[in-house]
């Protein structure tokens, strides 16, 4: 890529993105260090700055003052941090994660020339209608468990019905989101995964012998890591 092309991709476009801390997220992180390459500016807010890493000068990372802790607070605070960050500089695209921003997407209207995304790399509404409610219902679910899930259902529907783009890693993944939480379906884009051209030479005959597994994403049910590792 030249610089006339690199220059034509990140005209105008300044990205935020949010992220609870960065060393859980080293992946995504690097991810958007790279994307920072191609964009006029690029910030990345977290709420806990908790390892340092080398970036490029178009790209920054801030991390959201800490305050006294209650529940919501890590919500609540983000939200309010990007708020001020929106009416002093100028964004056209906020990325949230986990819903930690909703808040501020209730709002996003008074800021007319930004687009708000998220992302989703486990829909948890399908995964509970259609892997862990038929399977289990009661018998094996605690009620701890339950409410994480039901709490993860009820974020990513707010989240997806607030956003103006919904990006998954799949296209198979649009009409299952569709499905199980009814988000309009012109909202949805997919980006493929950062791992491609990834080809099997020769063909695994079970065995005794042992099998390196690489296995790209979570080991969540709906990806059937369950059956994999049984």
């Amino acid at each position: 890529m030249n610089l006339r092309d690199r220059n034509n991709i990140h005209n105008g476009i300044s990205l935020l993105f949010y992220l609870p801390n960065v060393s859980s997220y080293r992946d995504r992180t690097d991810l958007i260090i790279n994307i920072s390459k191609f964009t006029l500016k690029t910030t990345l807010v977290v709420s806990n700055y908790d390892i340092n890493i080398k970036y490029y000068s178009n790209f920054q990372i801030i991390e959201v003052p800490h305050g006294i802790r209650f529940p919501g607070s890590t919500t609540l605070r983000a939200s309010w941090f990007v708020w001020q960050l929106l009416n002093k500089n100028e964004y056209n695209i906020i990325h949230d994660t986990f819903a930690r921003l909703f808040p501020l997407f209730i709002f996003k209207k008074l800021f007319k020339t930004t687009k708000f995304v998220t992302s989703l790399y486990i829909l948890s509404e399908w995964d509970f209608k259609n892997y862990f409610w038929p399977r289990y219902k009661y018998k094996n679910i605690y009620f701890s468990d339950l409410r994480s899930v039901l709490v993860r259902i009820f974020t990513q529907r707010i989240i997806c019905n607030l956003a103006d783009y919904v990006i998954l890693q799949a296209p198979g993944l649009i009409d299952r989101l569709v499905d199980a939480s009814k988000i309009y379906k012109k909202k949805i884009v997919w980006l493929q995964n950062n791992v491609s051209n990834l080809r099997i030479s020769n063909a695994i005959h079970l065995s005794n012998k042992k099998i390196k597994l690489l296995f790209i994403g979570p080991l969540s049910h709906a990806k059937g890591g369950d059956i994999i590792l049984g």
